[in-house]
């Protein structure tokens, strides 16, 4: 409700990836997916899930996080979450 509530447009992207760069390259294709017709960049707020199998750390969690933030602005607010599928 926090990230949510009366805050504009909102955005869902979605990307997967295995291997050594799993995270970062799934957080870069889930912030660039095509079928976005806009940017994140000026986000303020950001409701992240991260789902994984059991070998999901929370390092990558945080990652994803980082790279999500970097994408947006400087003052922003990430509320994530991770499941293991």
């Amino acid at each position: 409700k926090t990230v949510m509530q009366n805050q504009g447009s909102a955005l869902m992207g979605i990307g997967t990836a295995n291997g050594e760069n799993r995270t970062a390259e799934a957080t870069k294709k889930a912030i660039s997916s095509p079928l976005l017709e806009v940017s994140i960049d000026g986000a303020e707020q950001v409701l992240l899930n991260i789902t994984g199998g059991p070998d999901l750390s929370l390092f990558e969690a945080q990652d994803a996080s980082d790279i999500v933030a970097q994408a947006a602005t400087s003052d922003i607010n990430i509320i994530f979450g991770t499941s293991i599928n």
